[in-house]
């Protein structure tokens, strides 16, 4: 349920007041978002009904119980074992400090489960991702959590605890509630009623995705998995909230420094090849460097003052690498956002869908937000700078690494997986063939009809070769942003920063 209202609601008892946003530790989350299970009472503050919530199993289904007897897929008995017993809200919950997890699953994956949890003292509604530790390093896991905690932005999922349980050998990390499914969901739920996410839509997307990246990469962070499974929506509505997740493949400046060799005697260093991430989101220089050796040399001459700087020196060029990345993989989503599929010729175009008419790009004109009391103007306002001025100045490193002293080589290298190599070479070839295309060759050109030549222009400067494509920065300036930066901002102001979701925008109503 997504409350609207001004006066809230009495959950169970409690009344909850949504327009006060709760602070936990450090961060600050929105309590518009809550989940009804089997028995809950829901009341109207001033009035006498009390509403029993029935869960309607023969519409939203049940999860089966989660066990190691009976998975669910080839590696779900890797998951840990919470709730063992049969799925009930009756069951006994799990208490892990002032944090109450329920035995009511709200998704699973592989490695872990995502239960509806909430906290004791002031019944916030949040959930808790357990994973198994057992067949993971623990390591992986605590450089993730130690990665989310640095972060603390309106379109990143905060982490807001971490328990492990040793004897159970099983994480449990608190999570913000995000209740609108992802972004994959998203694009296809509209496919299937004939309609295609409009440009002012896709803008707002990359106006999200942008400021979330240059949060990341301030923290001194890069992602190196984003695609739009891994990229959530707070909740289903047309322009909504985006929220990045899932840093399970993410690494930090030190850690790329860590992995320069040590010995100073080497003029020649070849970075390792690639293993994480997904190969449809890799940029063109990950994938070469996952079939060819990626070689640096004269940097022995070039770097003066030992192995410090001479560490430093190469961990720069491939932090940049990263970082210029995660900028590509944001292009092909927002190319997935237009057209429902990769900008590669991987033969899943949706040719086939049934194309209505674009939707008009009149939402930025007609868009207009429920009046504010001045006092809550202010506030805002002053939340929107403190996100708009944000820069992180505790994270430093050397000016960017002069181009002729990385001087790059690509020998051949064997690579073992017969089948993971003829995957990365489909890839190359794809992604070759594509950026040898002209903006107005992109396909399905239905989706690209009417799209403007400066969000073409965008999109594609996100993805060129790693020399020419644009930063951080340089994005957020961008003419299809910069030309909508009032609409923008007052947008954002309204759906992520305040919660809203106005109702000429709710999702499946036209916005002209």
């Amino acid at each position: 349920m997504y409350d609207l209202s001004k006066n809230g609601y009495i959950l169970n008892g409690v009344h909850i007041d949504p327009a006060n946003k709760v602070q936990v530790g450090e961060k600050v989350l929105l309590r518009r978002m809550i989940i009804l299970r089997p028995g809950d009472t829901l009341q109207i503050p001033g009035t006498e009904p009390v509403f029993t919530y029935i869960h309607n199993h023969s519409r939203f289904g049940v999860k089966p119980p989660i066990t190691r007897e009976t998975p669910t897929s080839d590696v779900s008995h890797l998951r840990p074992v919470v709730f063992p017993k049969v799925l009930s809200p009756t069951l006994p919950s799990l208490d892990l400090g002032r944090w109450k997890i329920f035995n009511w699953p709200l998704g699973d994956g592989g490695f872990g489960t995502v239960y509806h949890t909430e906290h004791a003292d002031i019944h916030l509604q949040v959930a808790c991702k357990s994973l198994a530790t057992n067949d993971m390093l623990p390591e992986r896991i605590n450089a993730e959590i130690r990665m989310m905690e640095k972060l603390d932005h309106p379109n990143v999922v905060k982490i807001l605890d971490a328990f492990y349980e040793g004897k159970e050998q099983c994480q449990h990390l608190i999570l913000e509630l995000v209740c609108g499914g992802d972004l994959f969901g998203y694009i296809h739920e509209g496919l299937e009623h004939g309609k295609w996410i409009s440009e002012d839509e896709v803008c707002f997307f990359a106006y999200q995705l942008f400021k979330a990246l240059r949060h990341i990469h301030g923290r001194g962070i890069v992602h190196c998995d984003l695609k739009p499974e891994n990229i959530l929506i707070y909740t289903l509505c047309e322009y909504p909230r985006l929220l990045i997740t899932d840093f399970g493949e993410a690494t930090t400046f030190e850690d790329l420094r860590m992995t320069v060799p040590s010995n100073t005697s080497t003029q020649t260093v070849y970075r390792s090849s690639p293993q994480g991430g997904t190969f449809a989101y890799w940029p063109p220089e990950k994938i070469k460097r996952a079939l060819r050796k990626t070689k640096l040399s004269g940097l022995t001459e070039s770097v003066h003052g030992g192995l410090g700087e001479r560490k430093t020196t190469l961990a720069k060029s491939w932090w940049n690498e990263e970082v210029k990345g995660d900028i590509w993989a944001i292009g092909v989503v927002l190319h997935y956002c237009v057209s429902a599929g990769h900008p590669y010729s991987l033969g899943d175009e949706p040719t086939a869908i049934p194309l209505q008419s674009r939707r008009s790009n009149n939402t930025f004109r007609t868009l207009h937000a429920s009046p504010l009391v001045p006092s809550q103007q202010d506030q805002e306002k002053e939340s929107l700078e403190s996100v708009e001025t944000e820069v992180n100045e505790s994270f430093k490193f050397p000016q960017e690494a002069d181009a002729e002293d990385l001087e790059q080589y690509r020998p051949p290298q064997k690579l073992t997986q017969q089948g993971r190599l003829q995957q990365v070479q489909k890839f190359d070839e794809a992604v070759r063939e594509f950026m040898m295309k002209e903006t107005t060759e992109w396909v399905p050109r239905g989706a690209w009809a009417g799209f403007s030549d400066s969000g073409k222009d965008f999109i594609n400067s996100l993805l060129r070769n790693h020399r020419e494509r644009i930063s951080v920065s340089q994005a957020i300036q961008h003419p299809w942003l910069d030309e909508k930066s009032e609409d923008l901002k007052e947008l954002y102001q309204q759906q992520v920063l305040r919660g809203a979701v106005n109702s000429a925008i709710r999702r499946g109503q036209s916005s002209s």
